[in-house]
């Protein structure tokens, strides 16, 4: 399910290398490659547009900014001033010509471009092998690191000078397109469906797909999308569009279709009434289709200081419903509500409402300077844990989450002692932003002691946005220790995240899904786009696993790029015995050409766990000693049948 995409990965990288099966000897020593002599170009992306424009809703939501980054495999190509025909190609080659957060990169030329010159030319960041036409993508993926699969969302940088192929001074690209971003919200199907198209249209010629054509109408394939049935479910999509002269866009009709059916239309108004959308800025519209096709503009309520400083709950409106069973659960229909909840959890002796049943009814968007978590832990011995089961029943958690103490997220602590624990259907789309450690956008921490516990499952959640915090990071759960004998364990399953996760203080054991995973624990099926920065413990998945014979890491996929200075992997950072790590995959890029102990899968493993049919389809793997597709170190592991794309020696 796709959330807040940021567009940090919205330019196309390279295809995928075909995958080679070869065994972990390819271990490398990669040192910084020496500079190329050959003819290049250094560009720089334009500035993030800052403003969050709206078509159909002026609210402000975490981390939407139209931002792209530079990829390795990206081209650029040169054409004079005036004619169509491509003078010269260049290109990303490694990881190294990208600086500056990837904002600036050199392009090295391909092939002899020594007879080059060109003088006020245009260099463009696009689709242009269709002669003189530049087009943007017609299709929109779930997979966020490829959301256009092989086409670039496009730009342009002008009277451009080329002298032998050399050009004297770094170029500045602007935007060719704006983009349209769509959050969709569906309501329960009956049957296992996924969209397939969202269709525009308006009453003038106010659309183009290309340079050169405007249509009143325009259609976008929507692939790699897959819902499970009986469930609600929102996701986003991002339209690219070329601005047309003149043509201000006063209403548009936005169909979604699914399985050759409407799933449901809506006719959007926009808040340019007076000027064309501008290249560069985002637009966004939230909307939701009930079962019968009617749209209507998702609602919020904000949640700011005024209901921050509620201290009395029973001076706040009481819950719709008994919370005994999940059809009669305690509703959330507020944020008043959603503060009621915080202050009886965290009120000596306090309701942790164990065995209870929560359903949230109505998206909720914080601005509040201060966030308090859901189940906090006070000072030793006093915790007020969350007990009971929260339903996110698919709505959505937008702002800003500024988390004062420590082991804090939208909840703090969970857990029982009488009745499991499910939390689900949530996703957090904002940022959560502390200067503490152990913080998790969902749970920031979940303890288990021996001979205690019952068992906690985190399914269907989802974080997009930025997480910050000092260590014990994860998008999903910062921190989980399950001691081996306790009685619970935790289940985290079917989750994502998406955005950036950034270590700011020792950085220690950051996790696309969860920091630190101490103890009994599985994670199934889960997986990250976010990019991941900080020094120790660095993984896709997990940050750190120092667990025992009922711990696992399964059916996981990571795509984002994943860095530190040490036991870095695009799964798991450093591993310290576990059961199994199986059927995992990694995509992205991991390291950096100083790291130490990289693996496209496990930075550090321990020889106790099982890997089993894990592979790398990355080529990227970088550090200047233990680098290796599978693992960077391992202690007497075998590769059994996992796999890694054929790393280039230096």
């Amino acid at each position: 399910m796709k959330k807040n995409k940021l567009f940090t990965h919205a330019l196309a990288i390279i295809a995928i290398a075909t995958t080679v099966a070869c065994t972990n000897d390819d271990v490398l020593n990669q040192q910084p490659q020496t500079p190329n002599t050959k003819a290049t170009i250094t560009a720089t992306m334009p500035a993030p547009a800052d403003t969050r424009m709206s078509v159909t809703d002026t609210g402000v939501f975490g981390a939407e900014k139209l931002e792209l980054r530079w990829e390795v495999g990206d081209e650029i190509f040169v054409r004079a001033e005036y004619g169509n025909a491509i003078k010269a190609t260049y290109k990303i080659e490694a990881a190294t010509d990208i600086t500056n957060e990837g904002k600036t990169a050199n392009f090295t030329a391909v092939g002899d471009v020594s007879g080059v010159s060109v003088t006020n030319g245009k260099i463009y960041f696009a689709d242009i092998n269709l002669g003189s036409e530049v087009i943007v993508p017609t299709y929109q993926s779930a997979n966020d690191t490829q959301p256009f699969g092989t086409q670039k969302l496009p730009m342009i940088a002008k009277g451009i000078t080329i002298e032998n192929g050399v050009c004297p001074s770094p170029i500045a690209f602007e935007h060719m397109a704006y983009v349209l971003k769509f959050t969709f919200r569906v309501e329960k199907p009956l049957v296992d469906v996924a969209p397939q198209k969202v269709m525009l249209t308006a009453g003038s010629t106010c659309f183009s797909q290309s340079v050169t054509t405007q249509k009143n109408s325009a259609e976008f394939a929507l692939t790699d999308y897959s819902f499970p049935a009986g469930s609600t479910n929102t996701f986003d999509v991002y339209i690219p569009l070329f601005p047309v002269a003149n043509k201000p866009l006063g209403g548009i009709l936005v169909a979604l279709e699914e399985e050759a059916t409407f799933r449901g239309q809506f006719n959007a108004t926009t808040n340019s009434t007076t000027a064309p959308f501008q290249a560069g800025l985002m637009y966004t519209a939230r909307i939701q289709f009930d079962n019968f096709g009617d749209g209507t503009i998702i609602t919020y309520d904000v949640f700011d200081d005024e209901v921050a400083n509620l201290g009395e709950p029973d001076d706040i409106e009481d819950y719709v419903g008994d919370g005994l069973t999940a059809e009669t659960a305690y509703e959330i229909s507020s944020a008043r509500q959603l503060r009621k909840l915080i202050l009886e959890v965290r009120t000596e002796p306090g309701k942790s409402y164990d065995g209870k049943y929560f359903k949230l009814t109505k998206d909720i968007h914080v601005t509040a300077s201060m966030w308090t978590s859901v189940g906090i832990t006070g000072i030793p011995p006093r915790t007020y844990p969350f007990s009971g089961n929260f339903d996110g029943n698919g709505h959505v958690i937008t702002g800003v989450l500024n988390c004062y103490n420590n082991k804090s997220g939208f909840f703090g602590q969970i857990g029982s002692e009488t009745g499991s624990v499910v939390i689900k259907n949530l996703t957090i789309a904002a940022n959560v932003e502390s200067k503490e450690p152990v913080i998790g956008a969902i749970i920031g921490n979940i303890t288990m002691e021996s001979g205690e516990g019952q068992p906690i499952t985190i399914s269907n959640c989802h974080f997009t946005g930025n997480l910050t915090g000092d260590n014990s990071l994860g998008g999903i759960v910062g921190s989980s220790s399950i001691e081996n004998d306790a009685t619970g364990t935790l289940t985290i399953e079917n989750c994502t995240t998406r955005g950036t996760i950034t270590g700011t203080g020792t950085a220690e054991y950051l996790g696309g899904i969860v920091g630190q995973l101490v103890g009994k624990g599985i994670v199934n099926n889960c997986t990250n786009y976010a990019k991941i920065t900080g020094e120790n413990g660095i993984g896709g998945i997990a940050g750190n696993i120092d667990g025992q014979n009922e711990t696992k890491i399964t059916a996981c996929t990571n795509w984002g790029s994943i860095d530190g200075t040490r036991d870095i992997g695009g799964i798991i950072g450093y591993e310290d015995i576990a059961q199994e790590v199986s059927g995992n995959a990694n995509y992205g890029t991991i390291g950096n050409t100083n790291a130490s102990i990289v693996g496209g899968i496990a930075g550090f493993a321990d020889d106790k766990a099982a890997y089993i049919n894990n592979h790398n389809y990355s080529p990227n793997i970088y550090g200047s000693s233990y680098v290796g597709g599978i693992w960077g170190y391992a202690e007497g592991n075998d590769d059994g049948d996992n796999t890694t794309v054929d790393i280039p020696q230096p």
